[in-house]
């Protein structure tokens, strides 16, 4: 596949398979790739948590939602009936990355790391034939006390595994603009 195709047959997945287990050394080809995403001045400001204990990732997503506003955690907690998952905010998936900034983090450019990372993340998950969920739901002092990160260090996290045959796919949108100038 073309990394043409690759990245326009990527689509956000809401209903992972959730007896499906990402094989450990797939997964380090995928984190080792989004290690090197590029970094200003190569500073690599961005470091990687990788949950694939699925109690674990529970236990930080009902923090995480105990956190939220009641609309939101409402929101999220309709994932059970619509998409038919156990944990609304990993939505079953394998493993659970969180990209967060350590000591060399600048306020400026990590955000911009990380969301490189988190692409090369998306693209690499998507080499291995599985899929994806960047979300920032994870990122908060709930999850971040359950999984020992700094707090206010949480940016993006990214769900990767295996979809269910019946997927949720949301239609795709466009909402941003292209501007040439020639």
């Amino acid at each position: 596949m073309s990394v043409l195709e690759l990245l326009n047959n990527r689509h956000t997945i809401r209903n992972f398979d959730p007896a499906y287990e990402v094989d450990k050394e797939v997964l380090k080809k995928i984190v080792e790739c989004a290690r090197i995403a590029p970094s200003a001045y190569s500073v690599q400001d961005v470091d990687f948590l990788v949950c694939t204990n699925r109690a674990k990732n529970q236990e930080a997503a009902d923090a995480q939602i105990s956190a939220l506003p009641a609309d939101v955690a409402a929101h999220l907690n309709s994932r059970k009936e619509s998409f038919g998952v156990t944990n609304v905010l990993t939505c079953d998936a394998s493993a659970e990355i969180v990209l967060y900034h350590n000591e060399r983090g600048h306020k400026d450019n990590t955000p911009i790391h990380a969301g490189l990372a988190a692409m090369s993340i998306c693209a690499c998950a998507r080499e291995f034939g599985l899929e994806t969920m960047c979300h920032a739901v994870m990122c908060g002092p709930g999850a971040e006390k359950v999984y020992g990160i700094p707090e206010g260090s949480s940016i993006i996290a990214v769900a990767v595994g295996r979809a269910l045959p019946n997927a949720h796919i949301s239609t795709r949108q466009y909402n941003n603009k292209v501007t040439y100038i020639e």
